[in-house]
C-alpha cells in the first residue's frame, strides 16, 4: 500500500462536500479533498500507524432540500511492512549490512557491543555509530556501519521510517544482526595474530611489543625477561636485530642471552669470586657426565 491513501465519497445525488471537519478520523490524518464528478470526491489520508484505519461521514452531516446523509464509513488496514537486515559483509572497521523493506523509507541503523535491543528508533538516530540508508520497496540495499575494532563482537540493530513520519510494525528486537569483526589481513604465526607478541595495527601491520622484532613480532634475542620493566640480554646487554644475537655489556658476560663466561681454572679474573664447572667424559663403563664443582676467590 503506498500513500497518501485515497478514499472516495460518493453521494446519491451533487452535493458540496463539507470540510474534512465534519469527517472522524481514526488512526489516520487528511491531507487534501479533490473533486471527481458532482457527485463523488476524493479524501487522501495518511495512516498514523500500522493496523487498521478508518474514515466515518456522521449521519445527518448534510441537508440537501431537506434531505439528509445516512452515516458512511471507510474501514481498511496498513498492513505493516517486514524490514530484514543481514551481513553482507566485513572490511577494515566497519561492516556492510543487506537491507531491505516493504514499503519506500529511511532505514535507520546503529552498532555497539551490547546485545540489548535499543528502546526507539529515536534511540537509534542518536547513538554515535548512526547510520542510514533511503529503500525502494523490496528493493535491497547496502549500509555500512564504521568505527569497529578489531577482534570485536558487534550486534546490529534498524528501524525503518516511511514518509511522514509512519514506523515500522516490527520489533527492532527482531532486526539485530551479530558481527563477529576477526584480526582480517592482520600477520599471523602459527595461527596467532602478530605471534600474540604485539598489537595489530590499520592496514594489517604488527607493532610490537618491547623485546620483539619481526614482521610477525616472533623475533626475539635469548634472555627477554618480561614484566614490568622488559630487559633483552637479561639485563646485561642489548639486542641487535641482525641476526638477533646479544652484545652484552659486561667482559664477564658473553654468549647466547650474555649468560655467564666460561672461565679457566687457573686464570680467573682478579677480584672476583666463581665457581667452576669441570666436565668430563664418563669412563668406558660410565654413562653421561661427571661435573665437580669448585669455588674460589682472588683478590
Amino acid at each position: 500500500m503506498s500513500y497518501p491513501i485515497p478514499a472516495v465519497v460518493s453521494f446519491s445525488i451533487p452535493v458540496s462536500l463539507p470540510s474534512l471537519s465534519a469527517f472522524d478520523f481514526v488512526n489516520c490524518y487528511p491531507l487534501n479533498t479533490t473533486m471527481l464528478t458532482p457527485t463523488s470526491y476524493t479524501v487522501a489520508v495518511v495512516p498514523l500507524r500500522h493496523g487498521v484505519f478508518s474514515i466515518t461521514l456522521p449521519a445527518n452531516t448534510l441537508t440537501v432540500d431537506s434531505l439528509q446523509n445516512e452515516a458512511a464509513s471507510l474501514l481498511r488496514i496498513y498492513v505493516g511492512g517486514v524490514l530484514q537486515s543481514s551481513l553482507h559483509s566485513v572490511g577494515w572497521k566497519l561492516a556492510v549490512l543487506h537491507i531491505s523493506y516493504d514499503f519506500s523509507a529511511v532505514v535507520h541503523c546503529m552498532v555497539g557491543e551490547s546485545e540489548a535491543s535499543p528502546d526507539s528508533c529515536q534511540d537509534i538516530q542518536l547513538s554515535s555509530t548512526y547510520s542510514n540508508v533511503t529503500v525502494s520497496p523490496g528493493v535491497s540495499s547496502l549500509l555500512s556501519l564504521q568505527g569497529l575494532s578489531l577482534n570485536h563482537t558487534y550486534y546490529a540493530f534498524c528501524c525503518a521510517e516511511e514518509p511522514l513520519g509512519v514506523l515500522m510494525q516490527s520489533s527492532i528486537a527482531d532486526t539485530r544482526v551479530t558481527i563477529e569483526v576477526g584480526w582480517l589481513d592482520c600477520p599471523l604465526f602459527r595461527g596467532v595474530p602478530c605471534s600474540g607478541h604485539g598489537q595489530c595495527m590499520d592496514m594489517g601491520w604488527c607493532q610490537c611489543n618491547t623485546g620483539y622484532y619481526g614482521s610477525f613480532c616472533n623475533k626475539a634475542c635469548d634472555g627477554l625477561i618480561e614484566g614490568e620493566e622488559v630487559k633483552e640480554c637479561n639485563g646485561r646487554g642489548k639486542c641487535r636485530r641482525e641476526g638477533y644475537q646479544c652484545d652484552c655489556d659486561d667482559p664477564l658476560f658473553s654468549g647466547v642471552g650474555c649468560t655467564l663466561s666460561l672461565l679457566e681454572v687457573n686464570s680467573p679474573d682478579e677480584n672476583h669470586g666463581f665457581v667452576y664447572c669441570r666436565v668430563e667424559s664418563g669412563g668406558k663403563d660410565e654413562e653421561g657426565l661427571r661435573v665437580g664443582l669448585v669455588q674460589s676467590r682472588r683478590g
